[in-house]
């Protein structure tokens, strides 16, 4: 058995709460470490070959409790700390949002997956939740290996972080698979009510009624926090505290046998006060003091199970080929119309595809053009498209539509429609975020899809990524995807 740190041993006390509050979802849960095969059938051999669920797996507890005596790794078997390989999918407070602006240089000096290791992979992507990697697992990894991997998607979990998880235990049947369950002030939210069932009112609401601009400067004004420490208001944490998006994160966690790492958080929700220096001042990402203790924590658990000397190594089963341009402009080599632009959007470093008026004869109206999408496999495929929306409603895009035509002129299914999410987790709160959706079936070889706005609104369709993937259509048939950028 490994030896406990004086540091783990500290954890103890803190999170023997979430381990309970892990027994209340399902205690008849299984969990397993099993090689993936086909993600369906992964499913089945975890619940005929793994030992029943133990409360205090996947959770941080785990490492306290040596219950999982066949993952965890005897010293004498262990790869050097100095040669884990780390990676790190997640919204922009993995890539590192909220300090200067933006430099990679800067952000590898602070964000938690260099903390961990100055060659980490950071797979992290604005304004996308983990509907992109997910359906693209295998492009972006492609033939890297990696022993740990973090996946920071709690608020969007149900949009895909499990069939992720699924891919890269599939890839890495050794590796520790870590889930960060991170909260922000954002989610505060007072009572309208005693018991909280009709809703909460945003804290920024709140502290602006009472003169303080929580995301302009007042984040770490101490009489705002003496504000909230002697408020007789009833606080909550809206979305943190829902056992529905819990149970998510915790059921992947199981599934992949994983691990779940909660943020520290206050007793009562109005004491975020104490915690604020943890966020930068758009109260929103992650201090650099924040990033440091995500990457202790995520230590902590890695230096107690340790990772193998040499780790197992599997094929990705299924196929998938993804072009992403958001961040830097580039489409590969995908094709497009005379209508088309790639440009930045106003105001940001971010990159999109978006049609005007053209000389081509299916063209001559605003917002029509096409892309040309090859399939280079001897099946069908299912076609993702990620573009641009923004909430809450009305949303400033263009409601879409997508028609698939094949090399031959051959229509491909019925014409399909992007539109923006009619209820948004956000809420009241201003985002403008990417939504992945499927489009339809594409055969092999090279098709044509074209794209016609229904409507005249504010921005244009903006298109940022194209994924084909091989999954059922019972797999995913949408996964809309987002974060705040």
């Amino acid at each position: 058995m490994a030896k406990l740190s004086l540091r783990n041993l500290k954890l103890v006390a803190s999170l023997l709460l979430v381990a309970c509050v892990l027994f209340l979802f399902d205690n008849n849960s299984t969990v397993g470490r099993k090689p993936l095969t086909r993600n369906s059938r992964y499913l089945e051999a975890t619940k005929e070959n793994s030992r029943p669920y133990d409360p205090y797996e996947a959770s941080l507890s785990t490492p306290l409790l040596p219950i999982n005596v066949d993952t965890v790794v005897p010293p004498e078997e262990r790869k050097p700390l100095s040669e884990i390989r780390y990676a790190a999918f997640g919204s922009s407070v993995t890539w590192g949002a909220g300090h200067g602006h933006g430099e990679l240089e800067h952000r590898k000096s602070f964000a938690y997956p260099w903390l961990l290791s100055p060659d980490a992979t950071n797979f992290a992507i604005r304004a996308g939740g983990p509907a992109y990697p997910a359906a693209c697992t295998s492009t972006m990894i492609g033939e890297d290996v990696f022993d740990v991997v973090v996946l920071e998607y709690f608020v969007k979990a149900k949009e895909g972080v499990a069939l992720l998880a699924r891919r890269i235990r599939e890839r890495f049947p050794d590796a520790i698979i870590i889930f960060l369950m991170n909260w922000n002030p954002s989610m505060v939210g007072r009572c309208r009510h005693s018991h909280c069932h009709s809703g909460a009112q945003n804290m920024f609401e709140w502290a602006k009624e009472k003169g303080y601009d929580v995301t302009k400067g007042d984040l770490h004004n101490q009489e705002m926090h003496k504000l909230f420490r002697e408020s007789e208001e009833t606080w909550m944490m809206v979305q943190y505290s829902e056992e529905s998006k819990r149970k998510v994160l915790y059921d992947a966690a199981r599934e992949v046998g994983g691990y779940v790492i909660p943020n520290p958080e206050p007793e009562n929700a109005k004491d975020w006060v104490d915690y604020a220096t943890d966020f930068a001042h758009d109260a929103f990402h992650f201090s650099m003091k924040g990033h440091r203790g995500i990457a202790q924590r995520v230590r902590d658990l890695v230096e107690w199970h340790g990772v193998p000397q040499n780790p197992r190594l599997q094929n990705f089963m299924e196929f998938d080929q993804c072009t992403n341009w958001f961040e830097s402009g580039d489409m590969d080599g995908i094709k497009y119309s005379s209508t088309g632009i790639v440009e930045k959007m106003p105001n940001t470093q971010k990159f999109a595809l978006s049609f005007e008026d053209g000389d081509e004869p299916d063209a001559k109206t605003d917002g029509k053009g096409w892309i040309g999408v090859t399939n280079p496999s001897n099946r069908p495929l299912s076609l993702y498209l990620g573009y641009m929306i923004t909430g809450p409603s009305p949303n400033l895009y263009p409601r879409t539509e997508v028609i698939i035509e094949s090399e031959g002129g051959d229509i491909r299914g019925e014409p399909v429609v992007l539109e923006g999410d009619k209820d948004s987790v956000y809420g009241k709160r201003a985002v403008h975020i990417s939504k992945i959706m499927k489009a339809g079936i594409i055969d092999p070889g090279y098709s044509i899809v074209r794209f016609s706005e229904l409507e005249q609104t504010e921005r244009p369709f903006r298109l940022v990524s194209v994924m084909l993937a091989s999954y059922e259509d019972s797999e995913i048939s949408e996964l809309p995807g987002g974060n705040e950028n």
